[in-house]
């Protein structure tokens, strides 16, 4: 490891330009023996905030060096543009907050459940006490066995205009 080494970005006016973070290889952490395969890697890329940014910086040094923003997108040396609107929903950041996003909601969706399922068990338990009848609007009263606990005969189903099943 001892034998790579990396050039630093070393430009004039460099950390004075707005927008500038810092080149990449003296924004990071590592032990002291990788100095020379972070330099020659990261050495000669700045960081930016923004693409706007980046983009400045870029024009104003010639397109000399890489140039990264903070949300990943990238100023290629010689001027192209890589990254883009899809790259900042792709990062595993992003990911993250969206996995955690749908956990919330999955518990949200997990305790209306609970909520409607007690709602039911506590329902199913007002029928029993009344003995199984159930009225609903516009319907026949509905007990255990078919029989009408009012003594006379079924309500009409609606739009069944007194027809038999016969089609009489």
């Amino acid at each position: 490891m001892s034998t790579i080494k990396g050039n630093v970005l070393k430009e004039p006016g460099l950390e004075d330009c707005l927008g500038f973070v810092g080149v990449a290889s003296r924004l990071c952490r590592f032990d002291a023996q990788y100095q020379g395969v972070i330099d020659s890697l990261l050495g000669r890329v700045a960081v930016a905030e923004s693409l706007d940014d980046a983009v400045a910086i870029a024009k104003q040094f010639h397109y000399r060096f890489r140039i990264v923003t903070l949300d990943g997108q990238v100023v290629n040396a010689g001027g192209s543009l890589t990254g883009g609107s899809l790259a900042r929903n792709s990062g595993l950041l992003s990911r993250v907050g969206e996995i955690e996003k749908y956990e919330k909601e999955a518990a949200i969706l997990q305790e209306k459940l609970k909520k409607a399922q007690e709602e039911y068990h506590q329902l199913q338990a007002e029928v029993s006490k009344r003995g199984g009848a159930v009225r609903r609007p516009g319907r026949a009263v509905l007990c255990p066995g078919g029989a009408d606990p009012s003594g006379g005969g079924t309500e009409e189903p609606p739009g069944g205009a007194g027809k038999s099943a016969k089609g009489g």
